[in-house]
């Protein structure tokens, strides 16, 4: 399939509507959280951080348009897919420099969830001018274990979704000092290669309230701790909202 017929169809307001539920986790959400509990420390920034983006993607998107489905990534780590019931596009947010570092592996040993998502978009072709020249992947692409372990973690993923997915999208985004720096939606195949991109940047709305930097929250990982081949999955419809952590996990760092 020719990459030159892609496009992302989510209007405009409902970019808005997920820049600003990454923008205000990044900053306001954590900003109040921190004011309202009056921690000593702040060791969990990183996990907070991301159930308010979750708790803000589920209560902000419509649900007659879109279905938000929680999905268990080991023992940590909650995952929200974004799936648009109308186009049948299947979007995820994370971190530039995460997908980055995802995507520059040379030891591919486990699957990660973007490895199963993105085998969606397994006929795409890499886009050459936004792919930087690779390594050769010490790994076999077409080793049947890992096809059939990304095959097996798709559908935990999907399996509760109310339709067909046609196309996967990763939003990813960088930060500076709590503030959104930028947002790109990406079309990654099943190598983890960029096929298309948008830019979103002109989506992020301008943030007026009082300056707010969090110290030492760049974390250099993302997401899962671990990953566990048989995890459960909670619908949207089984429960409303991402619960906030009141005793966070300890993580090193």
């Amino acid at each position: 399939m020719g990459n030159n017929t892609l496009s992302i169809p989510m209007t405009d307001n409902y970019k808005t509507i997920i820049i600003d539920a990454i923008r205000n986790a990044n900053k306001k959400d954590i900003m109040e959280f921190r004011m309202e509990r009056k921690v000593e420390t702040f060791n969990s920034v990183h996990f907070l951080k991301w159930d308010f983006i979750n708790t803000n993607i589920i209560r902000t998107l419509p649900s007659d348009q879109f279905q938000c489905v929680k999905v268990k990534r080991g023992p940590l780590w909650e995952l929200v897919l974004i799936y648009d019931k109308e186009t049948q596009y299947l979007y995820a947010a994370m971190q530039e420099k995460r997908f980055r570092q995802l995507s520059e592996r040379l030891y591919k040993e486990t699957v990660h969830y973007i490895d199963a998502l993105s085998s969606i978009n397994y006929d795409l072709e890499a886009d050459v001018d936004l792919n930087p020249a690779k390594q050769i992947y010490l790994f076999e692409t077409e080793n049947v274990d890992w096809n059939e372990q990304v095959e097996y973690e798709l559908k935990l993923m999907l399996h509760l979704l109310e339709g067909e997915v046609t196309r996967f999208v990763l939003v990813t985004f960088s930060t500076d000092k709590g503030e959104i720096a930028s947002v790109n939606a990406i079309m990654p195949n099943a190598e983890l290669e960029i096929a298309y991109e948008e830019n979103w940047n002109e989506f992020i709305t301008a943030d007026f309230s009082t300056a707010f930097e969090l110290q030492g929250t760049t974390s250099e990982h993302e997401e899962e701790i671990f990953i566990g081949l048989r995890e459960e999955v909670v619908s949207h419809q089984q429960d409303d909202l991402v619960q906030l952590r009141d005793d966070e996990t300890e993580k090193e760092g």
